[in-house]
């Protein structure tokens, strides 16, 4: 019965402890909270993101020049494609019929 009562002490002491844990990070969060609100927390870390994300983008473009220029040409492309479709796909048309009629 002691070996029990023993781990149940332990035990008890490791809740404890781990209470006074989660109770004194609350404390920290809530006087953090108060310091600074959430809107602007969250404010913070999307600008930090962005800078992050736009030093990487920049970093790549400097570093694959080619492969940087390939996209934007495959981008202007298929945006021309878009605005064109339309004739596009006339042209395309056109150009099969006139294969039908050559058979």
């Amino acid at each position: 019965m002691t070996d029990r009562k023993t781990l149940l002490l332990q035990d008890r002491a490791l809740r404890d402890a781990a209470k006074g844990l989660v109770k004194a990070d609350l404390r920290n969060m809530r006087s953090d909270v108060q310091e600074q609100g959430v809107a602007s927390r969250t404010m913070t870390r999307l600008r930090e993101g962005a800078e992050g994300a736009g030093d990487d983008a920049l970093n790549f473009a400097r570093a694959n020049p080619a492969q940087v220029g390939s996209v934007i040409v495959i981008g202007i492309a298929a945006f021309g494609g878009f605005i064109f479709r339309d004739r596009l796909a006339e042209g395309i048309v056109s150009l099969f019929n006139l294969e039908r009629e050559e058979n």
